[in-house]
């Protein structure tokens, strides 16, 4: 039932370019206890294959612009271990807090972009989406999500289409996943034969997602994927805190 679960995340997230973590995160704590050295790692590793296969399907179908894509990647890539680094001295309660704020902020921002969505994306001033991706980024590590769910909104709300956005993405956050990952690997403590199952099926549905986002769904139910996906499964995991289900 997890992996069904895990694959049919993993295509929707694959669709948007950020990794599955974001929906995982609440879906494995149902499975693992320990939310920092077996829900963390999980839900990394998870992200960086799901977002390398996602990469790969839209690099196949031309979406992905090399140079920002490249630029997102190194600032990615720097700064999401310095928040999984600090989430092993940071309580549990305080890393959902952060990631409830998270969750609220960004589909607060995916409703209201700052420039006009029709407007020619080369016009962007993508420097200022590199500087926010940094603590975007940071705390992205710190949740266990990688960096994905903020930076696509964070695109979003400065008129980059949302293709394109979830194109730059999925190739930007690949190894930031990755490697956020690593802190936690020497304490990660799983049962037998429990990740690459999911792993494989993070792999597939990655691959899945991005074919449909590139070649079958309009940017708009899109964009509403995206926000329902977020909410619904934010929303859940907060049910569950409060009744200890």
């Amino acid at each position: 039932m997890l992996i069904l679960a895990i694959f049919a995340l993993s295509v929707v997230s694959g669709m948007l370019g950020i990794g599955v973590a974001l929906a995982a995160v609440p879906v494995l704590s149902l499975s693992l206890d320990d939310l920092v050295n077996q829900v963390h790692p999980v839900s990394l590793l998870l992200n960086g294959v799901t977002a390398l296969f996602a990469a790969l399907s839209f690099g196949r179908a031309g979406l992905i612009e090399w140079p920002r894509a490249t630029q997102l990647l190194f600032v990615a890539t720097a700064a999401t271990p310095t928040g999984a680094w600090l989430a092993r001295s940071v309580p549990a309660a305080a890393i959902w807090t952060l990631y409830f704020a998270a969750v609220i902020f960004l589909l607060t921002r995916l409703l209201h972009p700052v420039v006009a969505p029709h407007e020619d994306p080369s016009r962007v001033r993508f420097s200022r989406v590199l500087w926010l991706a940094v603590p975007a980024s940071v705390l992205s590590g710190l949740i266990g999500v990688g960096p994905g769910f903020l930076l696509v909104p964070l695109m979003l709300h400065y008129g980059i289409g949302i293709k394109q956005a979830a194109a730059l993405n999925a190739l930007a956050v690949t190894p930031a996943s990755l490697l956020a990952a690593v802190p936690h690997l020497a304490h990660m403590s799983l049962p037998q034969n429990f990740l690459a199952p999911l792993l494989a099926a993070g792999a597939i549905g990655g691959l899945a997602g991005a074919w449909l986002a590139s070649y079958r769904l309009s940017p708009t139910l899109l964009k509403w994927t995206f926000f329902v996906v977020v909410a619904a499964t934010a929303a859940y995991r907060a049910w569950t805190l409060a009744t200890g289900a």
